[in-house]
């Protein structure tokens, strides 16, 4: 699943469409303090698990809002 991106920003595209399509969704970046790089690496977590888990990943106490 890993690959060659030349920025952060075509790695983000690159995992924000492979989540897309899989789940439906539009991945987000979560606030405050969230990063392109943290939310790359929880849409990998999502592909991995075959599981929707940016909401968990995010917000892990909280019932899941997202």
């Amino acid at each position: 699943m890993d690959k060659e991106f030349k920025n952060i920003d075509e790695e983000y595209s690159y995992y924000s469409k492979l989540y897309y399509e899989k789940f439906g969704r539009k991945a987000f970046i979560a606030n405050p303090g969230g990063t392109k790089e943290k939310t790359i690496e929880a849409i990998k977590k999502s592909l991995e698990a075959n599981k929707d888990l940016l909401g968990e990943i995010f917000s892990p106490d909280k019932d899941n809002l997202y």
